[in-house]
């Protein structure tokens, strides 16, 4: 599945449209993040030129099967995605250095090079930067017992509660 466009056939003024499905697994970032998955991503994509700039709008969607950080069970994750974007050519892109504060207009900007956009990255990006910072499977997850590993969700967990009362948070202990 080749998403390369040429922006020599994208003239000024003009969009072009573009949609289907992307495997996941050809998609080597996502692989590393969460792993394989069974399904693929939906775009929905339009692609316009103005001058030597590039904007790009649409939609990601799929399901992606993620691992709980509580309980470690695995959980189905439906994600839709619209976004905007900004492409500028690289050689005009400034070098930055030190820390600098971005704007929400900066944020969204993306660098293309040579005579190519690879639409595919963009969408491999969009789903990466949809991906839930903490993942639950459910807001009411009790996760697993850090003494016998148990799904606390499954079985209430009879192990003594830690007899050990020399750290710092003893005092809380009620």
């Amino acid at each position: 599945m080749d998403l390369q466009v040429c922006i020599r056939n994208i003239g000024e003024g003009e969009s072009h449209q573009f949609h289907g499905m992307i495997p996941f697994e050809i998609m080597d970032e996502l692989l590393i993040a969460i792993g394989k998955q069974p399904h693929g991503a939906r775009y929905r994509l339009q692609l316009s030129r103005r001058g030597k700039y590039f904007f790009v709008n649409g939609e990601v969607e799929g399901e992606l099967i993620l691992s709980c950080d509580r309980c470690v069970e695995p959980f189905r994750f439906f994600q839709i995605e619209p976004f905007e974007m900004t492409l500028s050519p690289a050689e005009s892109e400034k070098e930055l250095k030190g820390d600098i504060m971005l704007s929400d207009e900066e944020l969204e900007m993306g660098i293309y090079q040579g005579e190519y956009v690879d639409l595919q990255k963009i969408v491999e990006e969009q789903i990466l930067l949809g991906l839930p910072m903490k993942r639950i499977c459910s807001e009411g997850c009790q996760g697993i017992c850090a003494e016998c590993g148990n799904n606390l969700n499954n079985h209430p967990c009879v192990c003594p509660p830690p007899e050990n009362t020399d750290h710092p948070f003893s005092c809380l202990v009620q």
